[in-house]
């Protein structure tokens, strides 16, 4: 019979490690790498965010509102966190990330319109409302005619999104392809007019 191979043990100073890691090498591979297509994520990223922040000095300050600009920061967050995972080494936690941020840029865009009727449907009934399904209702004819109309919204745009979405555990080089052209061109076309029209219209 064959011995056993010894293998080190893991004691709470390894997962320590691992829990406060940087894991700057990993994330120096990939500048090495994607460092391009990094950067312009994080450019784009950057002053996106900055001008969301200077257009909510411009809003009207009731609840729906904030649950709009609520649903915008949490698309933003999950974006910048998934790509940290992402060049991190984590391609797992970064694809269920860019889910989340798929569904709350969907329930921002369709929450900034009462006409839609989501944003009534959610706030009844909060804990149980179904936002996985919010990016295909997005799709739905009714709901884009009132935001092509009031917003600008532009539905070649968001299937370009969608179809980022199936792409979340692909490969690190595919995903970082796919996502520098979104962010830095189509996706912000998507949010920007609907910061820039309905935020202000609820003024």
């Amino acid at each position: 019979m064959s011995e056993h191979t010894v293998v080190p043990r893991i004691d709470p100073e390894h997962v320590r490690a691992v829990v406060y890691g940087t894991n700057a090498e990993v994330q120096e591979r990939f500048r090495q790498h994607f460092g391009v297509d990094i950067e312009r994520a994080v450019e784009d990223l950057g002053k996106g965010y900055h001008e969301f922040q200077d257009l909510q000095d411009q809003v009207k300050l009731d609840e729906h509102c904030a649950e709009v600009q609520l649903f915008i920061h949490t698309a933003y967050n999950s974006l910048i966190s998934s790509l940290h995972l992402l060049v991190s080494g984590y391609p797992v936690g970064s694809g269920h990330l860019m889910r989340h941020f798929v569904e709350s840029i969907a329930m921002a865009l369709m929450c900034s319109d009462l006409r839609i009727g989501v944003y009534q449907a959610y706030a009844a009934n909060r804990k149980h409302f179904d936002m996985a399904s919010a990016p295909d209702r997005l799709k739905q004819k009714p709901v884009r005619r009132i935001l092509e109309s009031a917003l600008g919204f532009d539905s070649d745009a968001w299937e370009t999104v969608l179809h980022l979405a199936p792409h979340a555990q692909a490969p690190p080089n595919t995903r970082l392809k796919l996502t520098a052209p979104v962010v830095g061109g189509r996706i912000a076309f998507v949010i920007i007019p609907a910061r820039r029209r309905s935020l202000s219209a609820i003024r």
